[in-house]
């Protein structure tokens, strides 16, 4: 009786199992931020916005220039925004090609003119 009370909470184990698939790909996207010359940019602001679901994610740039966000249960198409006093706001879009661990977005926001 035991053993038949336990084939049967197995098997209906493995229909869980089956009946719902392994949860979505963690998107996770990094970069760096840099002057065009190659300087480190800290504290700049970095959004990602996933596209299909518009899911904003922010995050700040570290001392180094550095920066990562994660998206759990990504789909792989983002529009990345980066903000910073002095300099110009720079958009553009990434997508997750085949199977990548990580998407990397690194940008070198253009500095402000000062024309008037």
């Amino acid at each position: 009786m035991i053993f038949r009370r336990l084939l049967c909470l197995l098997g209906l184990l493995l229909g869980l199992l089956v009946a719902h698939p392994a949860a979505a790909q963690t998107d996770v996207i990094r970069g760096r931020v840099t002057t065009v010359d190659g300087t480190a940019l800290g504290n700049v602001r970095v959004t990602a916005t996933s596209i299909p679901g518009n899911v904003t994610r922010e995050t700040r740039t570290n001392a180094r220039g550095q920066y990562q966000i994660a998206f759990p249960g990504g789909q792989g198409d983002y529009i990345m925004g980066f903000a910073l006093v002095g300099y110009n706001f720079r958009q553009f879009e990434i997508k997750r090609t085949a199977d990548q661990d990580v998407l990397v977005a690194d940008a070198r926001p253009p500095s402000c003119s000062s024309t008037r």
